[in-house]
């Protein structure tokens, strides 16, 4: 047999299965034929027409890291300072002066002065020593004045010392004493002006000699 001829044996013996019929055609299984298995889209298949097309997923960019900042550190306020004066107050600068009279500051009656300064005097006695009255007045007239010192006791009056004061004094310091005052008990010292105003009094109590 030749090769021709072993080819065509096949091929006639599959027409007849084909074209054959006989009662085996009443045995046909009557079941529906199997459905079709689901239709898998992969990636990278075409989808189908009644298939909608997945939503563009847009790739996130690429997010740097923000460089760390360092914390700026407190600064703290520096706190004003007032300009110094370029000039110094004087020591004891005597204050402006106003008005046409005289005025007394301080009057003080001790036993000594010390350094233009009454001293301190725990109590006042009937002694040999004389009594000072110091005072401190201001005279801002443009003439000098005068005031006068007494010490009086129930009506007796004794001293009259007469003190000078300059013109333009802001800050006089003087004092008139006085041996007259022998008598222990209640006493006021007084300054008066010249024309027997009065200016400034204290009162003291003298203690008997021991």
């Amino acid at each position: 047999m030749t090769m021709r001829s072993m080819l065509w044996v096949p091929a006639l013996t599959l027409g007849l299965v084909g074209c054959s019929r006989g009662d085996d055609d009443a045995r046909v299984s009557k079941e529906p034929l199997a459905r079709s298995a689901p239709v898998v889209v992969t990636a990278g298949a075409p989808a189908r027409a009644d298939q909608k097309a997945a939503p563009e997923v847009k790739a996130t960019p690429e997010v740097k890291a923000t460089p760390e900042v360092k914390a700026t550190p407190e600064v703290k306020a520096t706190p004003e300072v007032a300009p110094k004066s370029t000039k110094k107050a004087a020591k004891g600068a005597e204050p402006a002066l106003s008005g046409d009279e005289l005025i007394v500051r301080r009057l003080v009656v001790t036993h000594a002065i010390e350094q233009r300064e009454p001293a301190a005097a725990s109590e006042l006695t009937v002694s040999d020593e004389p009594l000072y009255a110091f005072i401190e007045v201001v005279n801002p007239t443009e003439t000098a004045e005068h005031v006068f010192v007494t010490f009086e006791q129930a009506g007796k009056s004794v001293g009259h010392v007469k003190l000078e004061v300059p013109a333009k004094s802001s800050r006089w310091r003087t004092w008139g004493k006085t041996r007259q005052v022998k008598q222990p008990g209640e006493w006021v010292a007084i300054v008066k002006t010249e024309d027997g105003k009065e200016l400034s009094r204290k009162s003291l109590t003298l203690q008997p000699k021991n």
